[in-house]
């Protein structure tokens, strides 16, 4: 072999993974123990997975519910190219599952990483159109934590607890096996294979330089083994692999039709507004003398409830009549000026009350 790239995300774990198998007995026992529904969430991508789940299910008198768009999909594809045994008459749509016993039910679904949008957590907020949690749900996360979700997924489990749901995830129970090889089954494929050339991809750097050095260890020469990073170009020629170039990679923001057009400014003006809310401050003058002839007005956007409302933006007006009445206003050029004190005078005004800061918008109007 020429050269062989070989995922790394489990270079820390030593021993073996383990086989797709050895979560059947918990599986197994679940089924036999759940006096209700069962929800099981995991990766669509895991055939074998599935497998098991509907093998298990049919043992055990369960219908079973396909919860998820890629979970279908995939479950469909792989029925049809003969990677995946659907017992006969097993599925049911989720519109027909109400008739069926609780006992006699169980949810397949995808959001196992706690994904917002997930049917799992719409269930566990309420908001699923079809699903809601019961006293007695079992609810079993087939799958790894993966780092940086543990927050959403503990949401998850906190919310499918507090609605009487009991909760199995790998921490508690053996209901997942990774599908990442560990320490000792990286060195048997790389004996195995014993490639000219060695690049360990898919993991943290850390996992990267861990996995290089392991190759050296099996006997790979060091100037024949490569660790890059994203964006780099990678060349494998008669003078050897190595990088030659660098695509520069980041994060492209989709908004509605526009691509990458959004820039850091609005990204940050967005989550501002999100979290602080808008005012809005409109007044009007006559041309020439820069009299007030019209306002200010004083418009607010999510600032806050609307007892309080009133109250805040009258004491608002009024911090804007009292700085105005010192301004300068028949120059337009002056106008921007403007604009910056009467910001700052709203801003201190609804600081001083909320202890926030919103964004603040004048318009002013020349009659």
């Amino acid at each position: 072999m020429l050269a062989f790239f070989s995922d790394s995300t489990n270079v820390e774990r030593s021993g073996s993974a383990g086989s797709e198998s050895t979560i059947r007995p918990a599986l197994a026992r679940i089924f036999r123990a759940a006096p209700g529904r069962i929800l099981i969430a995991t990766f669509s991508s895991n055939i074998h997975r599935i497998q098991q789940i509907l093998s298990l299910a049919s043992e055990f008198g369960r219908y079973v519910v396909l919860v998820g768009r890629s979970m279908t999909v995939n479950t469909r594809i792989a029925a049809e190219r003969g990677y995946l045994e659907v017992p006969p008459g097993i599925l049911v749509d989720i519109k027909d599952m109400n008739g069926l016993p609780d006992d006699k039910v169980l949810l397949l679904s995808t959001g196992s990483q706690g994904e917002p949008m997930s049917a799992l957590s719409l269930m566990a907020y309420e908001r699923h159109k079809y699903l809601k949690v019961k006293q007695g749900d079992l609810l079993v996360f087939s799958s790894r934590f993966i780092p940086g979700n543990e927050k959403a997924i503990n949401h998850i489990i906190n919310e499918f607890s507090r609605r009487g749901a009991d909760v199995e995830y790998e921490k508690v129970s053996h209901v997942h096996v990774s599908g990442h090889a560990a320490s000792e089954e990286l060195r048997s494929i790389m004996r195995i294979v014993r490639p000219h050339y060695f690049m360990p991809v898919h993991g943290e750097y850390r996992h990267l330089r861990r996995h290089a050095r392991m190759a050296v260890e099996e006997g790979i020469p060091q100037e024949r083994v490569l660790v890059a990073q994203d964006g780099d170009m990678i060349e494998i020629s008669r003078e050897g692999m190595k990088v030659v170039d660098h695509v520069e990679l980041k994060r492209v923001f989709v908004d509605g039709k526009g691509v990458g057009d959004v820039g850091t400014e609005v990204l940050r003006e967005r989550r501002v507004l999100s979290e602080v809310g808008l005012v809005t401050v409109v007044l009007a003058v006559q041309g020439g003398t820069g009299e007030v002839v019209s306002g200010p007005e004083v418009f607010s956007r999510g600032l806050t409830y609307e007892e309080l409302e009133p109250e805040l933006l009258d004491g608002t007006r009024q911090a804007v009549e009292r700085l105005i009445a010192g301004l300068d206003l028949g120059d337009p050029e002056e106008w921007e000026e403007v604009r910056d004190q009467i910001r700052l005078a709203v801003r201190r005004h609804i600081n001083r009350i909320l202890r926030r800061k919103p964004l603040v918008q004048t318009i002013i109007l020349q009659i």
